[in-house]
């Protein structure tokens, strides 16, 4: 599960490693450029309550290679005939949609099969790849595009795509859904789930607003990642590699900040390291303008700590969920994490455009205090919303219609 992740997010990071180039090469403001980065969750955010809502009513290994296969035709579709912005933001809209049932499908497959105490630590696993797939991503899509042009990054990122839907064909188990309470009616599997009894479970929520908040920053720090790099005066093929180490580099933050999560309580970790997070990205605000070894070391130990968070957040959603309704509980939690990666990179891009725009440091220093906002906002409903106390019960009623 873990290497079709990694295979299949190839096409994450293409277009995020090449916007300084593909915002000259077709003259977009900054504002456009990150919408086309937000075209991406826009697709995921309109297809997870659907794909991953379905995994309780349906085999999941249906929905996950199914969505393999719509990630690589849509990159490839992007090198063969994006030529703007709008032809750009569709495809990637559509490969945001085919990543919404992998990621999170791919993860609910991998919780029903692994149980008990290695649970979590699997599950650290799978949200660190994470990291390292979209790392990668962006180190080969910087290295590709500098040898072959930036369709020659997307064509291999399809091809990736498409390794990843050969080894899923082979390796990953069928999972069938839950049988459901007694009584109970079932939508079909093309409608959205219904969120009520989810919706009743604080816990649950208190992580899944706090994922909102992290999303919030992860995805507007990796969508202008490289553009900020070549702000500070990296070459475009350097600040693609630097990104995607940096990027990577998560996956160790991620795997440490499960174990503490462990040992200090999955609250109290979050609550740590989400602040610890926004003083983070106040520093990379401060230092927007400082020479490039400085930008490159307060960026890095930016995504280190955005990361600290990420398996843990994850895991207390799923571990607070019903495991009846659990496939709608993580739709839900992808709904509300992924609705700040729609907004991030267009609001960072705006607040760019009107601080000075790409060559005023201001401009990125008000990019990275927005930024820091929206992880706070997240952080205030994660104390606001959950409870210290035994978590409640989560009882299904016929009146709910069941998990759909």
């Amino acid at each position: 599960m873990c290497l079709c992740e990694v295979l299949s997010m190839a096409a994450y990071g293409c277009y995020p490693a090449l916007l300084p180039l593909l915002r000259d090469d077709w003259a977009m403001s900054n504002g456009t450029a990150g919408w086309i980065s937000s075209a991406f969750f826009i697709g995921y955010v309109g297809g997870v309550p659907i794909l991953t809502g379905a995994t309780d009513r349906i085999d999941a290994r249906k929905v996950y290679l199914g969505c393999l296969g719509l990630i690589a035709a849509a990159t490839a579709g992007f090198a063969l005939l994006a030529q703007g912005p709008w032809s750009a933001g569709l495809l990637q809209a559509l490969a945001g949609a085919g990543f919404a049932g992998t990621y999170m499908p791919g993860l609910k497959i991998l919780s029903d099969h692994v149980r008990g105490p290695r649970a979590s630590r699997a599950i650290a696993c799978y949200t660190a790849c994470f990291s390292l797939g979209a790392g990668v991503s962006l180190w080969i899509a910087g290295l590709v595009a500098a040898a072959g042009g930036w369709s020659a990054a997307f064509w291999a990122a399809g091809l990736s795509a498409a390794a990843a839907l050969v080894l899923g064909i082979f390796l990953v188990p069928r999972t069938d859904p839950p049988p459901l309470p007694e009584g109970v009616r079932v939508r079909p599997w093309w409608l959205p789930p219904d969120f009520r009894p989810v919706l009743r479970n604080r816990r649950a929520i208190a992580y899944t607003f706090a994922y909102g908040g992290h999303c919030w920053e992860m995805f507007g720090l990796r969508s202008w990642l490289v553009a900020f790099l070549v702000h500070a005066g990296s070459a475009v093929a350097v600040a693609s590699s630097l990104g995607g180490a940096i990027i990577a580099s998560g996956i160790i933050t991620s795997f440490l900040g499960n174990e503490m999560a462990m040992r200090m309580g999955r609250r109290r970790w979050v609550t740590c390291a989400m602040l610890l997070t926004a003083v983070a990205a106040a520093l990379t605000a401060a230092l927007a303008g400082a020479p490039l070894l400085a930008v490159v070391a307060a960026v890095a130990l930016y995504n280190l700590l955005v990361m600290a968070d990420s398996a843990s957040l994850t895991a207390g959603a799923i571990a607070e969920s019903d495991p009846a309704v659990r496939g709608a509980a993580m739709a839900l939690h992808a709904l509300l994490g992924f609705g700040g990666a729609i907004l991030s990179p267009l609001v960072f891009g705006l607040v760019l455009d009107g601080a000075g725009g790409e060559t005023d440091p201001l401009g990125w220093g008000a990019g990275f205090a927005v930024l820091a906002m929206g992880g706070l906002a997240g952080l205030a409903l994660f104390r606001r919303i959950g409870s210290d106390g035994p978590p409640p019960a989560v009882t299904i009623s016929s009146d709910d219609r069941g998990n759909g």
